[in-house]
């Protein structure tokens, strides 16, 4: 498999710019639960007068109305549920709240700052736990809505010093493998 690579102007590639509106995509995983309480987040993380677009993007093994029973608030009109594909959602982003989804290294790879919730009701499955410092952390809303606004007012500058660090990670993840880390594979299993 090839190393997912963030892409650069060295490979004649221009980013998109940034999202003229702030926009907070949040994914969930595949629990059920820890998908409510991602949606729950996501419904109360602003109000409409606020300015900032918040995408739900359900994992796709769930649907908005196999939540119904789980939901019991409106969602409110600057909140988007999207089925569009997560690549898409995220050259539309600010950034990404995620909890026990492995979407972040995606994420990372476009350059898309993370901020990891730790769900409250669930064993936390956070695929960055090993490298924290390539994201954000939050437990619950108010902490949150902190570090969100926080990383909208400094997005820019935050990539610029952890675009290395996202990149040595992803090439560690999904680089090639040698003979010598295959071999060591198969003799320890």
């Amino acid at each position: 498999m090839d190393s997912w690579r963030i892409k650069s102007a060295d490979d004649g590639y221009k980013a998109p710019p940034p999202p003229t509106q702030k926009t907070v995509l949040v994914s969930t995983c595949d629990s059920m639960q820890e998908a409510a309480e991602m949606a729950y987040m996501a419904c109360h993380l602003y109000k409409p007068a606020d300015g900032v677009r918040v995408i739900l993007k359900f994992h796709p093994q769930l649907t908005y109305k196999s939540l119904e029973d789980l939901i019991s608030w409106p969602v409110p009109a600057h909140v988007k549920i999207s089925e569009t594909d997560i690549g898409t959602l995220l050259d539309e982003s600010s950034l990404m709240v995620y909890s026990g989804s492995g979407v972040c290294d995606q994420a990372l790879s476009q350059e898309v700052p993370v901020i990891h919730l730790r769900p409250q009701f669930e064993l936390d499955a956070d695929s960055l736990e090993l490298v924290k410092h390539l994201r954000l952390e939050a437990t619950g809303l108010d902490e949150l809505r902190r570090q969100v606004d926080w990383l909208l007012e400094n997005r820019e500058e935050y990539v610029s010093q952890h675009r290395e660090e996202w990149q040595e990670h992803l090439d560690d993840a999904y680089g090639e493998v040698s003979d010598q880390s295959y071999r060591t594979f198969v003799e320890t299993t």
